[in-house]
């Protein structure tokens, strides 16, 4: 998806690196935690449209205080996207959320 919207052919190597440390799922990384956020936001019966421009407003404020390369913050939308269908899917599978 990411190499599609850069019209590349491969990811540079920062930006392999950034995304690999954004979305390591051994440790508890930036995108582990709105993505708990998201299954909390959904637990709490919030509306999807809203719960949809919180993660998107995180992600973009995440990529920006871990100064992400210019072409990965210009994907916040649908980095965003990933994170709330992820989220939909895990809450309506019936998975417990961690506090």
């Amino acid at each position: 998806m990411t190499i599609k919207k850069l019209n590349k052919e491969r990811l540079d190597e920062e930006e392999e690196n950034y995304f690999l440390k954004f979305s390591d799922s051994s440790i508890m990384s930036t995108s582990k935690k709105i993505y708990y956020f998201a299954l909390l936001y959904f637990k709490r019966w919030y509306p999807r449209f809203l719960i949809h421009f919180i993660i998107t407003y995180k992600v973009k404020k995440a990529l920006k205080n871990e100064n992400a390369p210019e072409t990965i913050q210009n994907l916040y939308r649908e980095i965003a996207k990933i994170i709330c269908l992820s989220a939909m899917g895990a809450y309506g599978k019936g998975r417990k959320v961690k506090k």
